[in-house]
């Protein structure tokens, strides 16, 4: 959903954040085996599935944010948890706190910075650039998708991921939002994406310093 609004909106990307993020499981039931439901942010559900595989048989809720299943465990505090960052709350508030829950002891998180405006930046200041594009497909055939990598492959750029979004205008069509190295005002990224323009329609979500990864 977030990334559907990033490519309908008039935004820009200006910079990008990345913050380490660890999960915990809050309760005031002491007794782990009396809880009857969980409640946890449909993101953090995929990030800390090991731990919710050894749980007792539990009712899972799956929320939209996280802060509003630490506000449910708080407002249901009979026989029910939560799992929430672990910044989130206060450890003295509850009964039972088990930390670091979350699959991966490293794991991280991307943000991203949006403005109305690209703003100036002297492209020698800094020696990482990432670029977001999005090719709106409006003319779908077999060996697009090829072509379209192609154009990056073929001039050494790098592409960071790619990701799918459905049209919605047109089933079975999607839109590819494409992270590259580079700024987009380097002279093989202007090239790569001048010959994709020929095809589909590009939209240029912004360049901006890569994130230093702590």
């Amino acid at each position: 959903m977030v990334l559907d609004h990033i490519i309908d909106s008039d935004l820009r990307i200006v910079s990008e954040v990345v913050l380490p993020i660890q999960f915990s499981f809050v309760s005031n039931t002491m007794d782990v085996s009396k809880i009857e439901r969980l409640f946890v942010q449909f993101v953090a559900k995929g990030q800390c599935s090991e731990y919710l595989e050894i749980l007792p048989n539990i009712d899972i809720v799956t929320t939209e944010s996280n802060i509003e299943s630490l506000n449910m465990v708080v407002s249901k505090l009979n026989n029910s948890a939560a799992i929430v960052p672990s910044d989130s709350f206060d450890p003295t508030g509850f009964n039972t706190v088990v930390e670091n829950v979350n699959d991966y002891k490293n794991n991280q998180t991307r943000f991203l910075a949006l403005s109305e405006y690209q703003r100036a930046v002297d492209i020698g200041a800094c020696q990482s650039w990432k670029t977001s594009l999005v090719i709106l497909d409006d003319h779908d055939r077999p060996g697009l998708l090829a072509e379209i990598l192609t154009s990056f492959a073929s001039r050494k750029i790098n592409l960071t991921s790619i990701i799918s979004r459905p049209t919605k205008v047109v089933f079975g069509r999607y839109n590819f939002l494409i992270n590259i190295s580079g700024h987009f005002k380097d002279q093989a990224v202007l090239e790569a994406i001048r010959e994709i323009s020929h095809i589909e329609k590009v939209k240029n979500m912004g360049s901006y310093p890569v994130a230093k990864i702590v």
